[in-house]
């Protein structure tokens, strides 16, 4: 095995094979690996065989310097962050700002809890990025909903809420909707999701939640009924998708509302599907022997295909013993389940739709399928976490297994780093007999020692085949391994790396370019030490004719506290078509302190909403509010009603 440290994975790299010799001979893999389906074919670019590192030769191209050389480590930066509201122009700190840029680019992300709960359940936060022809302005603020002015408000008393596993949760009030995950374009309106809540439209303009998608009575709580009766959360737990998805052809958006069995809870799962003006339609989804379809980690994101709505059991546990104040950690499972819904079965006269269930070897985490699914085949494109868990973050206690001290103090409440080397795979599933014809792996032990787990392409939307698109790995850190992670993955059945043999020194993060239909990598940038980046969003060009036609926006969160007009957190631009040659400008502003930042999304234009659909949230909540004590009474009467006349 290789030693891993960041000059040997640049070595490494510039030896770079040609890619379409990968793709036709492929690379044999360890005789310790589990052997691959008999229908499963792999590419293995790791060490000697890695495919173009983006080392190589440069373009003509103006390229951005990209800052001091900074230690190889992950920055604190990325735990660090402001949740003031800010609109600034940003600065040019190097290289030249692109003057044919087009649209309004969004992200967001939690903000990260002060108290070393897990970051992923702090206050959710947007940023709107406007591209001009002579700069890039920004503007940021807090995603406030009804239960964040409730949570605001109770603060320091009996009914505040408190970090429950991957919610917060408040013993009179219910479960906080953090609004910090994802976006859904419908057209001029723009939505945001989260898996702890129903979805909310904002106005792209003041980025100020208005509605939510539903009222409560359309959604199924994951309580039991007579648990809702006896207290009357006005936030009841709702379990939904991260990503719901908007049909390209009718416009109407689908979601997973689901509930998991254990002890008092009975699972259920229900497809959900809004026109994006009356009452949702939701139907009660079973398997082939008629019991209803339990997600038993989370149905994180959701699918579409022109005969199907496909979703997955992703391996984004969400521990209800958690919620209910117990302790627990499981490992996620080590194979993907993907439920598949035939929309000719979605009639207004059935409550109840059968689906068809295929099981596809590792987990996942993001996946993308083509629209377009012939004779009744799906493709999909997934982004395999091996042994990667993302529902484990850091806490005081935990022990770093390189070091045998506890973790970082500033990195308390982040991610843990995964166990094993992640990997890439493109799969075709015959509907009609639900089983997965074809496969293709992409193993890349150092691209993708962290799953890729963010993508962008053109548009963002929903694609008839997706050709290229553009993958983001974080990369490795040794720093944020803690020993619990190793014991709970130490049997992990599709290991490649032995836990003995993982990497002791950080790994930069990575962008890259894929055609997904022959899963080749065309292009890539490696990040300098010290500057981790996230988030990654396409920006079209003016009169951008192809999928590389424009530009990939990141966000760079780093410690660099020497360069005049940044935080050390800023926006890298590169030019779409070229990577490789490395950032064409970055951009930063004192004031932009930003920490580790999630999904984003692309309008070309933004304006106030106009639409008329919305849940008066008195109606919403009003009849549980009512049967609460009188200072809660008196609190929605005076902090939360006057937001949402």
């Amino acid at each position: 095995m290789t030693q891993w440290t960041r000059r040997s994975f640049l070595e490494t790299a510039a030896k770079a094979a040609p890619a379409a010799a990968l793709l036709s001979s492929g690379c044999a893999t360890p005789s310790t690996r589990p052997r691959a389906p008999a229908n499963e074919s792999s590419i293995d670019t790791a060490a000697d065989a890695a495919i173009d590192s983006g080392l190589g030769s440069r373009t003509d191209h103006e390229v951005a310097d990209t800052g001091p050389q900074l230690p190889n480590r992950w920055p604190s930066s990325m735990t660090e962050a402001d949740p003031r509201p800010l609109d600034v122009r940003l600065n040019v700190l190097s290289g030249q700002h692109p003057t044919d840029m087009t649209g309004h680019a969004f992200v967001t992300y939690p903000h990260p809890p002060d108290d070393g709960s897990p970051q992923f359940v702090g206050d959710g936060m947007t940023i709107r990025l406007d591209f001009e022809t002579e700069g890039t302005d920004l503007v940021r603020r807090v995603a406030r909903t009804p239960c964040y002015y409730a949570d605001v408000a109770t603060r320091g008393t009996d009914d505040e809420f408190r970090a429950a596993g991957l919610a917060r949760m408040s013993n009179t009030l219910g479960s906080r909707n953090s609004l910090n995950t994802n976006f859904l374009v419908m057209d001029d309106r723009l939505l945001m999701a989260f898996d702890g809540g129903r979805p909310w439209e904002i106005d792209p303009v003041t980025l100020e939640p208005i509605t939510p998608v539903g009222g409560f009575d359309e959604w199924t709580s994951m309580m039991p009924a007579w648990v809702n009766w006896l207290r009357p959360w006005p936030f009841p737990i709702v379990l939904s998708s991260a990503h719901p998805v908007r049909d390209p052809v009718d416009g109407e958006m689908y979601t997973i509302n689901f509930g998991m069995g254990a002890i008092i809870f009975r699972p259920f799962t229900r497809l959900v599907r809004w026109d994006g003006n009356g009452r949702l339609q939701s139907w009660n989804l079973v398997d082939a022997s008629g019991t209803n379809v339990e997600i038993v980690q989370s149905a994180h994101q959701v699918a579409i295909t022109e005969d199907f709505v496909v979703f997955v059991d992703v391996s984004l546990r969400v521990e209800w013993e958690a919620i209910l104040g117990l302790d627990t950690e499981r490992a996620q499972l080590p194979d993907t389940t993907v439920w598949l819904v035939p929309r000719r079965d979605l009639r207004s006269d059935v409550d109840t739709v059968t689906c068809r269930k295929v099981i596809i070897p590792r987990e996942s985490t993001h996946f993308l399928v083509d629209y377009l699914n012939p004779e009744g085949q799906i493709t999909l494109y997934i982004a395999h976490n091996c042994a990667t868990d993302p529902s484990e973050f850091l806490t005081a206690d935990d022990i770093n297994p390189v070091t045998g001290s506890r973790v970082r103090s500033d990195m308390v409440g982040f991610l843990a780093s995964g166990t094993d080397a992640c990997a890439m795979g493109r799969y075709v599933i015959d509907a009609q007999s639900s089983t997965v014809i074809e496969s293709r792996l992409v193993f890349d032990d150092l691209r993708l020692m962290n799953t890729a787990a963010l993508y962008t392409h053109k548009g963002m939307d929903v694609r008839d085949v997706y050709e290229h698109v553009y993958w983001l790995s974080l990369g490795y850190s040794e720093e944020l391994r803690i020993q619990r992670m190793d014991d709970l993955y130490a049997s992990y059945p599709y290991r490649r790396i032995p836990i003995s043999e993982l990497p002791t020194e950080t790994i930069p993060g990575t962008l890259y370019r894929v055609h997904q239909p022959t899963m080749e990598i065309m292009d890539t940038y490696v990040f300098p030490a010290g500057r981790l980046p996230i988030s990654p969003q396409f920006v079209p060009r003016m009169g951008s004719q192809s999928d590389t036609d424009g530009y990939i926006i990141t966000w760079v969160c780093s410690d660099d506290e020497t360069t005049e007009g940044s935080s050390g957190d800023e926006l890298w631009i590169f030019d779409a078509a070229d990577l490789n040659q490395g950032p064409i400008a970055r951009l930063g502003h004192p004031d932009l302190n930003i920490p580790f930042t999630l999904h984003t999304a692309w309008m070309p234009r933004v304006e106030r909403r106009t639409a008329n659909y919305s849940v008066p949230i008195r109606d919403d909540i009003g009849e549980a509010v009512n049967r609460q004590s009188n200072s809660i009474r008196a609190m929605f009467e005076n902090e939360v009603y006057p937001h949402f006349t």
